[in-house]
């Protein structure tokens, strides 16, 4: 764009009996991108916290252990 903005968009699978993550980034950005996140699920919705934003990744923090088939989607826009 005429602002040279970025983004990604893109699921990842979470790994069950976790509650923090890693995250990476499909391609990395010169700078941290501003990361918006949703769960993917069929079953009950487990806050979560986004952190540790890098070029290449970030990190994100659930409230309990993920069930399984969970799965994050991530958009990312620098």
């Amino acid at each position: 764009s005429q602002f040279r903005t970025l983004s990604q968009s893109f699921s990842t699978d979470l790994v069950a009996g976790k509650d923090l993550h890693h995250i990476d980034f499909l391609e990395p950005f010169s700078v941290p991108p501003v990361v918006s996140t949703t769960i993917e699920t069929d079953k009950f919705f487990i806050p979560h916290m986004v952190s540790g934003v890098t070029e290449t990744g970030y990190f994100v923090k659930f409230g309990a252990n993920v069930p399984a088939n969970y799965k994050i989607h991530t958009y990312a826009v620098r």
